[in-house]
């Protein structure tokens, strides 16, 4: 299985050197900002793993989807619960 991790924070900092190849990644809350295109750290983290923003939080933060960086998808509720119930182990970084 491969992990998910959840990053809430603008910088994802350290913790996304931990994503290993193959991993998925869900971007919430504040997270949801380091989507954004431009971000070198969001285009490395996009090579090798599957990157997503949550919707709600895009929408709570007025942050359009084609503001984002090629590769990040956007996922609802129910993509995020299908995620957490294939995913394991599912890590949140603070």
């Amino acid at each position: 299985m491969t992990a998910l991790h959840l990053f809430n924070k603008t910088s994802l900092g350290g913790a996304a050197a931990r994503v290993r190849n193959g991993d998925t990644v869900i971007l919430i809350e504040d997270g949801c900002y380091a989507a954004r295109a431009g971000g070198v750290q969001i285009k490395e983290l996009c090579t090798r793993a599957t990157v997503f923003a949550m919707r709600a939080d895009l929408l709570a933060r007025g942050i359009a989807e084609s503001q984002l960086a090629a590769g990040v998808g956007v996922v609802d509720y129910d993509g995020f619960v299908a995620h957490c119930a294939r995913c394991s182990p599912v890590v949140s970084w603070r």
